[in-house]
């Protein structure tokens, strides 16, 4: 789906055991040093002197729309974002996520109010492995098993940031498509009850995704979400966006399907 973020084709790290992914995600965690009259932070690149509303995109693409959203001009005095994409590091690598938390656990000192939204890719969870699965066999069974680790490695690893997160009463968020059969894994469903996380479903034609190719070009997309918050006012935002059923539907195929993880 978002095909630069730290969980690609090969997930970088598809030959890990799952014993060895759970002590990753268990890293320790480094003590920050903060440098005389440093002014961002090493690697998260945080303004110090710039405004205290941090959000941090977990596992994302290096254009995601959050994080245009976050630079655009009537958002720029108000909140810093922050793209955790393969750009800025692997969050497979356990020295560049312990950096991470790190800095996370000093900018909560220091003050600032740390909002994470994670946008780990489900693709290795869709219905489209099933077609996979039938047509390569085992082989390919093994290798999806793999990355399959690995993708709950980064849940693991979104909820430790989220916990420290939410010390700084910042606001939490995780979502996959509605389908994604990702929800129905243990490591999941523990993230979610231990993060006390709420699921509303979102369709993506009431957020204004529409096809951008083929004979659907223009029409409404109804690719629906499971989006999962913490926050009362989150819940109320995207509760409305609900298909209204008043427009025909495009077909989410070719290029579309991923256009729309940027919704």
């Amino acid at each position: 789906e978002r095909t630069d973020s730290p969980l690609t084709h090969d997930a970088g790290c598809a030959d890990k055991s799952d014993t060895k992914i759970k002590s990753n995600s268990e890293c320790d965690v480094p003590k920050y040093k903060h440098d005389v009259g440093e002014t961002h932070t090493k690697v998260l690149k945080v303004n110090l002197l710039g405004p205290k509303e941090l959000l941090i995109e977990f596992c994302c693409s290096s254009d995601s729309e959050i994080g245009r959203v976050c630079r655009a001009p009537d958002n720029l005095e108000r909140v810093q974002g922050v793209r955790l994409c393969l750009a800025l590091g692997n969050l497979h690598e356990n020295e560049f996520y312990a950096s991470c938390l790190a800095e996370l656990e000093y900018l909560v000192k220091a003050g600032f109010r740390v909002n994470i939204w994670s946008s780990i890719p489900c693709t290795v969870w869709s219905s489209w492995q099933e077609v996979q699965l039938a047509k390569q066999g085992r082989n390919y069974a093994r290798k999806l098993e793999k990355r399959r680790s690995a993708s709950l490695e980064l849940v693991r690893k979104f909820e430790r940031m989220a916990k420290i997160a939410s010390t700084s009463e910042g606001r939490i968020g995780f979502e996959w498509p509605l389908g994604c059969c990702g929800w129905r894994q243990p490591v999941v469903d523990r993230m979610l009850r231990s993060l006390k996380l709420v699921p509303i479903r979102v369709d993506g034609c009431a957020t204004g995704l529409v096809a951008e190719h083929g004979n659907s070009k223009g029409l409404h997309m109804c690719k629906s979400w499971k989006m999962c918050v913490c926050h009362p006012s989150s819940f109320s935002l995207l509760s409305t966006r609900l298909c209204n059923g008043k427009h025909n539907h495009a077909t989410c195929e070719g290029p579309d399907p991923v256009l729309s993880g940027f919704f």
